[in-house]
This record gives C-alpha cells, structure tokens and sequence, in this order.
C-alpha cells in the first residue's frame, strides 16, 4: 500500500514525544496488504496510543490504512471506519486531512452505524512483537529509515534485532543505521560481551562508525576497544581545506537551510552557540554523524572550521556578522 494514503502530522515533534512518533512512522512503513504486516503495523501504532489515546493524528492514520484495505479484509475496513470516527471526535476539523473522507471511500450506511474505537477494538488485531517477526518484516522492506524508527524509541524490544542486522545485513547503508544506533541501549543492557564479539569480525567497511559507536558508549570496556587514531582523525578541522564542488555536503546544508531562515541562526552563529545549531540538526531528518564523517563537526559534535566555511558557502551564513 502506498505511503500517500497515510497521515503524517504537520508538526511532528509537536504532536507527540520523539519515542512515540518513532513507533507511529515504523507502522506507516511496515503497513501492507500483507495480513502479518498489517497486524504488524498495527501492533506499533497501538505502542503510540497507548501512551496518548486522545492523539487524532495516529487514530486518523490507523483509520486511512484500515480503509484502505476493504477488498482484502472487510473486518479491516470496518475498525477503519471506526478509527476514522474515533479520530474525528476528537478534532472535527480533521476531516479535512482525510484522504478517504474526501475521496468518497466510505460508506455512509455503514459509516452510521459503527461505533467509535477505542483501544480494546485495536487488541483483537494486535500481535506479540517478536525478533524473528520483525526480521521477517523487515527483510520484506528492507527500509533504512524502519531500522533508524526502531532503535530511535530505545526499546529494548528492538536491541535483538539490531545485532542481527549487524552481524548479517550484507547492504552497508542498512547495517551502518544499525550499528551507528547500538549504543542507544547502553544503559539498559550491558553491550561488552557483544562488541568484543564485533571487534574481531567487523568489516573494515564499517570504520569509522564502529569506532564511533565505542566512543558513545564511553565505558572502561570500551575505551579499551577504542582506536583513538580513527577518533583523532574525525576530530581534525581542516581548517586550510578547499571546499570542492561536494552533492553530498551540498544536500546536507540544503536540509537545514531552512532552520538558518527562519529561526535566526545567523545570531547563534556569531554568538557561537552551536548547542542550538546542534539541537536544530537533531530536530531534522540530518544524522549527526554523516556531518563528523564529513568533517563539519568534530567528535564532540561541534562546529569544525571547516564546518563554518561549509555554512558560509552553502548556506550563506556570514561568521562575521
């Protein structure tokens, strides 16, 4: 099923907590006219309502799948309908974010008659999320953004699952999210025995994130492990670096250009408070480590020299304003 029948909110940090939204994207993305995927993704949405069952957004969303499978499961469409209600009870006006609402999906003498949803006639549809159920998703979507939902709620439900694609993804772009993020558990589960594991098979593909995933997790056993030349390396500021036509960097700064706009980030620039530049970058859909990769910030995520001349010619910030 397409992803454009699907409500994504507006302001989506505002809706809801960081967490929650990450269980509400990963349903959106696992959602299918798959029966297991469905239920799936249904299982994921009910995370998120669960913790705010008065949120129109994720009941708007469950209600526009839902309905979108009335010729693959009947009893589908019906919870939709009643998602769909359930939604609009709390905000009327959401109506008009509804594609099915306005696109005469729904019919109106079974719409009459369906009762408004609430929690308990999500349950007959929710199933034990398991490791071995979200490989098995996950290889059929093989999504680099559901690895990066999933690790991001920091539920250690999903820590299983991400030292199996670390250990078996063979796509570099998917097993880097996964290793880039491990280190998210580290408060909840000791990861020694793991990475010394990982320390004598890793690829050398995977430098300089495994190294950086060490780094993180900042404990004796890690600093062990640590190769400081590789940390010392990103570290650098390149100070005399020529900035060469770069796509890559290019689109990186085309992504928060807009932060630089409108929230008058030329002010915390000649300030030097990058702690705000740094918060702005964790609010968007940028990683943080593709910009230390780069060189643009160093270990310590701050602004490198280099950094700044890449503000300067990309984004049109002057650092001596």
């Amino acid at each position: 099923m397409s992803l454009r029948f699907l409500h994504f909110p507006k302001n989506k940090i505002d809706i809801m907590n960081q967490s929650n939204f990450n269980y509400y994207i990963a349903g959106t993305l696992i959602g299918s006219n798959n029966q297991m995927g469905n239920q799936f993704g249904i299982s994921l949405f009910i995370k998120t309502i669960e913790s705010n069952p008065e949120d129109y957004n994720t009941w708007l969303s469950v209600g526009e799948w839902l309905t979108q499978l009335v010729k693959k499961n009947i009893e589908y469409y019906l919870l939709g309908l009643s998602c769909l209600k359930k939604a609009f009870s709390i905000n009327p006006e959401c109506t008009k974010e509804s594609h099915s609402y306005n696109n005469n999906l729904i019919d109106e003498k079974i719409w009459k008659n369906q009762t408004i949803a609430s929690i308990d006639s999500l349950e007959i549809f929710k199933i034990k999320i398991n490791t071995d159920l979200i490989i098995l998703e996950f290889n059929r979507i093989q999504d680099v953004d559901f690895i990066k939902r999933l690790s991001e709620s920091r539920d250690i439900l999903f820590y299983e699952f991400l030292k199996y694609i670390i250990q078996n993804e063979e796509n570099f772009e998917i097993r880097i999210a996964a290793l880039k993020r491990i280190y998210y558990f580290k408060n909840q589960i000791n990861l020694e025995e793991f990475f010394k594991e990982l320390s004598q098979t890793q690829k050398i593909d995977d430098e300089p994130f495994f190294n950086l995933a060490l780094y993180n997790i900042n404990e004796n056993w890690s600093n062990k492990l640590l190769n400081r030349t590789i940390i010392e390396n990103i570290s650098e500021p390149y100070a005399n670096s020529q900035i060469k036509l770069d796509f890559e960097l290019m689109k990186l700064f085309e992504e928060i250009s807009y932060a630089f706009e409108y929230r008058h980030f030329k002010y915390f620039i000649k300030a030097k408070r990058y702690d705000k530049l740094y918060r702005s970058i964790r609010r968007s859909d940028i990683r943080v480590y593709k910009l230390q990769v780069r060189k643009v910030l160093n270990i310590d995520e701050e602004l490198t020299e280099f950094g700044i001349k890449c503000l300067e010619k990309y984004v049109g910030i002057d650092n001596n304003l």
